[in-house]
């Protein structure tokens, strides 16, 4: 039998033991625990104002999933936005009900694609 402690390194797969007596069998196992991490990007902030930057609130991890449904609340908890589906293509800071452009300040949105709900705040500024 061969015993030994195993150390690892990056760039090593295989296992020395000069010591070993005699025609033994090794039976060894290899473990490897990883972890994949998904960062998406849910911008916090945008400023409507004209000058063709930032123009609209539009999640990027949108190019990969479809929008189930938007909906974006001002701090006193009133609806100013919503789409559905297709019919969402970000944002542009407007009262999607009255039309008119909505003040400054924190929103609260709930997204929901196919796999995850998203739920967070958006800065307004003009």
């Amino acid at each position: 039998m061969i015993v030994g402690i195993f150390t690892p390194f990056p760039d090593c797969v295989s296992y020395h033991k000069p010591y070993a007596i005699g025609q033994d069998t090794a039976f060894y196992y290899v473990m490897d625990n990883f972890s994949v991490y998904s960062f998406e990007e849910l911008p916090n902030i945008f400023t409507p104002n004209g000058d063709g930057n930032n123009e609209r609130w539009y999640p990027s991890v949108l190019k990969y999933e479809e929008v189930a449904y938007c909906e974006i609340y001002n701090r006193w908890g009133l609806k100013v936005y919503e789409a559905k589906g297709a019919e969402f293509s970000g944002w542009n800071g407007n009262n999607s009900f009255t039309g008119q452009p909505c003040s400054e300040g924190v929103y609260f949105y709930i997204l929901q694609t196919a796999s995850q709900t998203y739920r967070g705040t958006v800065t307004l500024l003009r």
